[in-house]
């Protein structure tokens, strides 16, 4: 015979799914969402015993028109129901997960405790008991963010939940202390929401604390609160009358109220053929097998105990398939781990090797540009104590003399008036401007600039405004705090990025450079 506990725990599982899902209608619910909430509660109380592929069915057709995740949840709670009553442990635990990670994905704080709950039920139901536990805490933490309503509500849910894992356990008195608290969660419901649809939660706690009682071989009381949940059902929840009926029937047979006994299995068969409920025909069978075995009809037993130990072969299967599945996730999961690790490892060392190789070059960068600071200040300090060329000394030695030696030397003077002035700083400054500040013309300029600096024109302005920059940023160190683009305007330039360009190409480095070079210095100084 099949182990008792196993039906019980079963049984408590299945309500509780239900139940959850059925108290959704209880919250605000937005006008998107309202019709939506109405035709999910109505297949989820299953008024008229539709089979389980039907719900299924129906739960994919509701989960495909979803439009946002609250709807979706609420569907994937119809998909687990259809799932249950198959008693396909592993779609009812993949489905789950699934509603749990959008239920938190989107923050949906009244449908997190449920989706937690469901899956602590499941790892339950799989042996799991260290991921029920986790599940069962993180479910009671989710509570404390909803209103007092629903907080009385969910509270309640969640310890009919841990009830189970008592069962499991065989801790039969915790199981009952954790259901009898459950009902005092609904009795303040009841006294601070008069109209909170206090039923619809009694009555499966009434069905549990039924069980309890069974368990614990107190098969009178077991039957009082069967009595109590049958006289609170009516056509709005009549899902639980078939569980009632058969949990009833299994307490006359241990009082050995046999015809009674007999008349509520029947009552139950009756609803099970259209509901296609694995969880209900087991129950129904493993009572059947007592009521025949007690009867002394030992063929209908036998013919009992061979369609149990089929379907308990089923059972098996289902959590010997759920747990392979779930195995083969975690293996799953240690692989991406590990692949995760190694990846985390080869980009922590390229980022190390980046890292070092970025503050390398940034170290020869800034040597390097020391070093051309340096050779300006250097060749600065030089022009000022008279070490670099003679400004009357010939670059171009082989070129021929265009002018006489007496206009040459007056040229030079000039150009030595001229690189001392500012009169190059304007903007639109070309040779033609200074031909005329030379009293000459443009090709003896060329010619001059050519054989005497070695540049043509453009490159010679360009540089000598540079340098008149570079000397007022040594000798004023008001200029080092000015702005680039104030920087450019004074020297002639029409843009930063123009002024920019040419600053590097004349001195190697770039205007921020040489300041920043220069401050350091002061700052030394």
């Amino acid at each position: 015979m099949i182990n008792h506990l196993i039906i019980k725990h079963i049984f408590i599982f299945c309500f509780l799914i239900n139940y959850a899902n059925i108290f959704c209608q209880d919250l605000s619910i937005s006008k998107e969402n309202r019709y939506f909430n109405h035709i999910t509660d109505k297949i989820l109380r299953n008024d008229k015993k539709i089979t389980s592929d039907e719900i299924l069915l129906k739960g994919d057709s509701l989960y495909r028109s979803s439009i946002n995740d609250w709807q979706r949840v609420k569907a994937l709670f119809v998909i687990i129901q259809g799932y249950e009553m198959q008693h396909n442990l592993s779609s009812s635990l993949d489905v789950s997960l699934k509603a749990d990670s959008i239920a938190i994905k989107s923050n949906l704080i009244y449908f997190k405790p449920k989706t937690s709950g469901i899956i602590a039920s499941l790892y339950n139901n799989l042996n799991m008991e260290a991921e029920s536990n986790e599940y069962l805490e993180r479910a009671l933490q989710y509570t404390s963010k909803l209103d007092r309503e629903n907080f009385l509500i969910d509270r309640s849910i969640i310890y009919q939940r841990i009830s189970a894992v008592y069962s499991k356990q065989k801790k039969h008195k915790k199981a009952l202390s954790a259901n009898l608290l459950a009902l005092s969660y609904l009795e303040d419901l009841k006294k601070e929401f008069p109209f909170a649809g206090y039923s619809k939660a009694y009555i499966p706690a009434l069905l549990n604390i039924g069980v309890n009682y069974y368990n614990l071989q107190n098969y009178k009381l077991s039957k009082f609160y069967y009595e109590k949940g049958l006289k609170a059902i009516d056509d709005n929840n009549n899902f639980y009358l078939a569980y009632f009926y058969i949990r009833y029937a299994a307490a006359e047979i241990k009082l050995k109220n046999i015809n009674s006994a007999l008349i509520y299995i029947n009552k139950s068969k009756t609803l099970a053929d259209k509901m296609a409920d694995k969880n209900l025909e087991l129950q129904i069978d493993e009572v059947f097998d007592e009521y025949y075995t007690l009867n002394k009809e030992v063929k209908k037993a036998d013919s009992i105990k061979k369609r149990i130990i089929d379907n308990g072969i089923l059972v098996s299967n289902s959590k010997e398939t759920a747990a392979k599945n779930i195995l083969k996730k975690t293996k799953n999961e240690i692989k991406t781990e590990k692949k995760v690790s190694l990846l985390f490892i080869i980009i922590s060392i390229l980022l190390i090797v980046f890292t070092l190789f970025i503050g390398g070059y940034k170290n020869y960068q800034n040597k390097k540009i020391k070093i051309q600071y340096e050779k300006i200040i250097d060749d600065f300090e030089k022009v000022k104590n008279k070490e670099i060329q003679s400004v009357s000394s010939k670059v171009n030695t082989t070129s021929k003399e265009p002018l006489s030696e007496k206009k040459t030397t007056e040229l030079l003077q000039k150009l030595e008036e001229f690189e001392n002035s500012e009169i190059f700083t304007g903007k639109n400054f070309n040779i033609s401007n200074m031909a005329i500040i030379f009293n000459s013309n443009t090709k003896y300029i060329n010619y001059l600039l050519q054989n005497y600096r070695g540049k043509n024109f453009s490159d010679y302005l360009n540089n000598i405004r540079i340098r008149y920059i570079i000397k007022k940023m040594i000798n004023n160190p008001e200029y080092l705090n000015y702005k680039i683009d104030y920087l450019a305007e004074i020297t002639g330039y029409s843009s930063h990025s123009r002024f920019t360009q040419m600053f590097k190409k004349e001195m190697k480095i770039s205007p921020s450079e040489f300041i920043a070079q220069q401050l350091s210095k002061k700052t030394r100084e």
